[in-house]
């Protein structure tokens, strides 16, 4: 019977996820081709990647809330509606301008729309399920990041090879996967299995941050996020600059995405033997390495940089999301996990922000977006192994 009630609400989860991520991971390398087409730098592209995150910093924390008291489906519903709107608007965008106010839009129904999601699988599985649970919406969102930027750049090219619009057919593509995510949102169940009696409980932001392991992990998941995000962004400037076709930078976006489905498969079994502080410690080293490497990267380095990091980078979003939700105190799932996009959101608006001006100074900027990316990378790894190595014991796996 239990098994019967988490199909029904895992499935849609999972299409969600899959669906969403190939939309948003289609996207995200377009729009920097389109931006580029349209004239913008290495701070033009900063900008673009920053104006996806710039509202969700605003929204993260009363969306939190709002989702622990009246749960998830209808903000996944809107959420997502707006998304497949957004999208399908980018047919139409003729301006960097317009590109920026869309992305912004889109970024910001997409936080509705992911944060809904993992708020109903955290408070849907028992404790003893959980990281199982990820682990599997995890995979899911993994096949969208294979098949979203493999997908999204090769029909664009086959649009452009019937004498039509190569951002046409790749942002058609992306329309159409979120009219799916959205359409599987409307099975989501109204409520959970979390107690009446735990969202009734309230608890600060203070509070919740303060839970030991609360800063290491968002901090963890910060700069995770970032430099995927600046990984999309900047690829297709790498790429123009080494004369790298865009069907080739969809590949090893697909590479990566195939790393991180590989990796994420093994997760639970990892997190058997090791705490989750260790292994985000030697994942985001790992990734670290990765990402350096392509700075001094030709095409045949870069597709073994871009495969090792999504095997070391693959991890830390399933990792993240099972260690905070483990956290977070009784009635404040989504909150937590508020605070953990809150954190993904300010990297990606501050970090990209940071980076792009000094980008502007060098013949090749994307090569400093990545050894910037990499030190940031060794700085979360510190952060993680200190934990590992420091945390006292307790009931409560927050190592």
């Amino acid at each position: 019977m239990h098994t019967n009630r988490s199909a029904r609400w895992l499935l849609p989860a999972l299409i969600v996820g899959l669906t969403g991520q190939a939309a948003i991971f289609g996207l995200r390398p377009i729009m920097s081709y389109r931006a580029i087409d349209l004239g913008a730098g290495a701070l033009e592209l900063g900008i673009l990647a920053a104006s996806f995150a710039l509202v969700p910093v605003f929204l993260a924390m009363p969306l939190g809330r709002h989702i622990d008291r009246r749960g998830g489906r209808n903000a996944a519903i809107i959420g997502s509606a707006i998304c497949f709107i957004g999208t399908g608007l980018l047919l139409f965008s003729d301006s960097l301008f317009v590109l920026i106010m869309l992305n912004a839009v889109i970024g910001s129904s997409q936080l509705a729309m992911t944060l809904s999601t993992q708020w109903l699988i955290g408070s849907s599985s028992a404790s003893q399920s959980r990281n199982r649970s990820f682990a599997q919406f995890s995979l899911a969102t993994s096949i969208g990041h294979i098949v979203g930027p493999a997908l999204a750049t090769s029909i664009g090219a086959g649009a452009e090879s019937l004498a039509l619009n190569f951002y046409v057919g790749a942002f058609l593509f992306c329309t159409i996967c979120h009219l799916i995510a959205c359409l599987a949102t409307f099975f989501f169940p109204a409520t959970t299995t979390q107690s009446s009696a735990d969202r009734s409980k309230l608890h600060s932001l203070r509070e919740i941050i303060a839970v030991p392991g609360m800063k290491t992990s968002s901090f963890a998941s910060l700069i995770t996020l970032a430099t995927l995000d600046l990984f999309m962004v900047y690829l297709p400037l790498w790429a123009v600059d080494k004369g790298v076709s865009e069907v080739v930078v969809g590949g090893l976006l697909a590479l990566r995405g195939a790393g991180s489905l590989v990796s994420r498969t093994f997760l639970p079994l990892l997190l058997k033997h090791r705490s989750h502080a260790f292994v985000a410690a030697i994942s985001t080293l790992v990734s670290a390495l990765a990402v350096g490497a392509l700075a001094f990267a030709d095409l045949w380095i870069a597709t073994a940089a871009s495969l090792s990091l999504g095997l070391a980078l693959g991890i830390m979003q399933p990792l993240t999301m099972a260690w905070v939700v483990n956290l977070a105190p009784p009635g404040t799932i989504a909150a937590a996990l508020s605070i953990r996009l809150l954190g993904n959101r300010a990297g990606q608006i501050l970090i990209p922000l940071g980076v792009a001006p000094l980008g502007t100074v060098m013949a090749r900027p994307a090569d400093l977006v990545f050894l910037i990316s990499g030190a940031l990378l060794l700085a979360s790894s510190a952060a993680s192994g200190y934990l590992a190595r420091t945390a006292p014991p307790s009931g409560k796996d927050y190592i």
